[in-house]
């Protein structure tokens, strides 16, 4: 295991996809488990700031992660509070890899809709908080882009707002078609409604759950949209009634957050 990590983020201006500086920047680092170990304030061990504009970034180098007994396993996560001359940004969560199971590179286009902060926040209050919190930050994170990929698969209202226009992976965020001629004021993450964001953690707890339980329900859906109605494996058979069956991949709490956002007819003129 290395003795010490570097790593960076940016604060990201929507229009113009540069980091923009701060006024103010918090790091806390958590280990494996979330526990809090240390708290970096600017510019105390946030030792270096990349580019002097257009774009900025901030790097913490040689971070210390020696102590196994406050890092153990395979990475940290870094959750960063920054406040720009704008006002505050929301928190967001870095995992790092530490070793052999490093963290996923996430594309741009392929950010989920919620990051491992705020689904940790929507779990808090609900039942199934303690399945959630059960997994490390690496399988949540790759949960969270899984549920996303998911969810892109639905038929909604509106059209993808023009910044987006060249990127056909996310469907959000989008202008419903009152908002269209004000598309270009709606940039960021406040056009991702609150009910989709929702719905992309309950599906990500949802894909875990089954993953961990031996389901195999992407091949029985394989299966039934091919039309067969039943399978045999030796001396267990199931049989299907795929009369009202449907052909999504989200699950039903995930379906019932997403329906007032859902296209009603594949005629929708301003769906797609």
């Amino acid at each position: 295991m290395p003795e010490t990590v570097t790593f960076e983020d940016k604060v990201i201006d929507p229009t113009t996809l540069l980091g923009v500086p701060v006024v103010a920047l918090t790091i806390e680092i958590r280990n494996r488990n979330k526990d809090l170990q240390e708290t970096l304030v600017f510019p105390a061990g946030i030792s270096e700031i990349i580019g002097a504009g257009p774009d900025y970034s901030y790097k913490v180098t040689d971070f210390d992660i020696s102590d196994q007994t406050k890092y153990p396993g395979t990475f940290i996560c870094a959750k960063w509070f920054a406040t720009t001359a704008a006002g505050v940004v929301r928190p967001w969560t870095q995992v790092i890899g530490i070793s052999g199971a490093a963290s996923p590179t996430v594309p741009d286009n392929r950010t989920p809709y919620i990051d491992i902060t705020e689904a940790d926040e929507f779990f808090q209050t609900r039942l199934d908080y303690v399945d959630w919190d059960r997994f490390d930050a690496i399988t949540q994170l790759r949960a969270l882009v899984s549920a996303s990929d998911c969810l892109d698969g639905e038929r909604y209202k509106g059209i993808k707002i023009r910044f987006f226009e060249t990127d056909t992976t996310r469907q959000w965020p989008r202008t419903m078609p009152f908002e269209e001629a004000m598309a270009s004021f709606f940039l960021g993450i406040d056009r991702i409604p609150t009910r989709i964001r929702w719905a992309t953690a309950v599906q990500a707890l949802y894909l875990l759950k089954a993953i961990e339980r031996g389901h195999d329900w992407e091949a029985r859906r394989d299966m039934q949209l091919k039309g067969l109605t039943g399978v045999t494996r030796g001396d267990n058979s199931e049989q299907w009634n795929l009369e009202f069956a449907t052909r999504r991949s989200i699950c039903e709490e995930a379906y019932e957050l997403l329906h007032p956002f859902l296209a009603q007819g594949i005629d929708s003129a301003n769906a797609y």
